[in-house]
């Protein structure tokens, strides 16, 4: 079997470049062992480069992109090769009337004919399905990106549901402990029984939400999983700080990248794609020639002649002016495509931006001003319903606002993590590595409890 060419003609993008990916074997009866070991599925903790390999190695959808680029391989294969000879044989003057009714009259024609590109169209035809190559092979590093930035979401998305897991698993262990210390005042007297059966309440409404979470949880672990074709999920929990946060890069940081990215970049392989079509179509209109030589023997005197063929169409009506025109169409549409292309590609970059930028303000807040007052407040306010200075009600209202707190500023780091990841995919890069400033602390969810 002729080899095919191999994956060359578009270099990764910097992100996510160190995760092994799955491409296509040359063989497709090898596709089950891939080129590389398939990793499996760990019982325990799972990391986000773990995520990120058994997603990139057994995700249907990326492999099948990897299958696109060797079909396009084989095309190219196919566009370099010149037609085939034909070998024809004739025979006339023979079992007819009279004179011909034998065969002593017979004459026999054999002749090899070959047609004979001009024009070019072979070393077009063969550009044009290396362009073609380079684009299915863009079309996989999109789908690469997007992959990446799929996984990484929907691993922050278990994280978060993890902490919002942990935040409920603690508001019913204050809960349990409001309810005990209203217990043991109501036995002594200092506040009415009734307030027993607010407290009850509280602790069965922090069960529900325990449930809750517990779920949502499970949700997010099922989805995390769907990436690399697992409907039922091994991993125990995911391992990694969610509050682990770097400073975002300027908007104009971003912008001056967003041409980078395989959403924009591959236009210029598209363009010359087009080109390449359109002189593949005036090539088209230079007919061919088809040479052929033979040799006749004829029955009736026992001899034999030599011929000599050539055959030229005349393009006086087919000069492909339509597949010219066609190619001439498909081109200047592909440049308002490339730039209709950098128009969504900026404007998703800034609304990924700004959304950036909203969370990391909101989760900075929170955690420097909002979570430490939530905090200070409600122990404030349970220390004083142990000394009798205010009822139970303000005790729940403390405890409800400090829970709020927490929840929000899990979901200001979910939001700034997605965020994050959807700017990458855009430009290709790390934003840490795009980034001019690095925060040394770290927003911990932890830190803040």
């Amino acid at each position: 079997m002729t080899p095919l060419p191999a994956f060359a003609l578009v270099t990764a993008s910097p992100l996510g470049k160190d995760v092994p990916t799955y491409q296509a074997p040359k063989q497709p009866e090898d596709a089950e062992g891939g080129s590389a070991s398939v990793p499996q599925e760990t019982d325990g903790a799972l990391t986000l480069q773990q995520a990120l390999a058994l997603a990139m190695m057994r995700n249907p959808e990326f492999a099948q992109s990897g299958w696109e680029v060797r079909s396009a391989q084989a095309k190219h294969l196919q566009a370099g090769l010149p037609p085939n000879p034909k070998l024809s044989f004739e025979r006339a003057n023979t079992l007819g009337t009279g004179q011909y009714a034998g065969s002593a009259m017979a004459e026999s024609t054999m002749t090899l004919n070959q047609e004979i590109p001009l024009g070019g169209k072979l070393a077009k035809r063969k550009g044009l399905a290396a362009l073609d190559i380079e684009l299915s092979e863009w079309d996989l590093e999109t789908r690469r990106l997007e992959t990446y930035s799929e996984v990484s979401s929907r691993f922050v998305e278990v994280l978060a549901a993890q902490e919002k897991v942990a935040l409920a698993e603690q508001a019913l262990e204050l809960a349990k402990r409001q309810a005990e210390a209203v217990t043991a005042r109501v036995r002594a007297g200092a506040i009415p029984p009734s307030e027993t059966a607010k407290a009850e309440v509280q602790v069965a409404n922090a069960r529900l939400e325990l449930g809750s979470a517990q779920r949502g949880f499970m949700q997010a672990k099922v989805a995390l999983a769907a990436t690399w074709g697992n409907p039922s999920p091994r991993f125990s929990r995911a391992e990694g700080d969610l509050g682990a946060l770097t400073a975002p890069p300027a908007q104009e940081a971003l912008l001056a990248l967003v041409d980078q990215g395989p959403d924009v970049a591959r236009w210029s392989a598209e363009l010359g794609q087009r080109q390449a079509a359109l002189e593949l179509a005036k090539a088209e209109g230079v007919p061919n020639v088809e040479v052929g030589a033979g040799v006749r023997r004829f029955n009736e005197t026992d001899e034999q002649a030599y011929l000599f063929q050539i055959s030229v169409p005349l393009p006086i009506f087919d000069r492909n002016q339509g597949g010219i025109a066609d190619a001439r169409y498909r081109q200047a549409k592909a440049l308002r495509q490339k730039e209709a292309a950098q128009v969504r590609a900026r404007g998703s970059l800034i609304d990924a931006h700004q959304r950036l930028a909203k969370a990391w303000d909101e989760a900075r807040v929170l955690k420097d001003e909002v979570l430490p007052a939530a905090r200070s407040s409600y122990e404030a306010t349970s220390r004083a319903f142990h000394f009798g200075k205010v009822d139970f009600l303000n005790v729940i209202e403390a405890r409800r606002t400090l829970i709020e707190a927490e929840s929000r500023y899990i979901d200001a780091l979910t939001s700034f993590h997605q965020a994050s990841y959807q700017a990458e995919k855009l430009v290709g890069h790390n934003l840490s590595d795009i980034s001019s400033t690095k925060k040394t602390g770290e927003l911990s969810h932890e830190q803040t409890r």
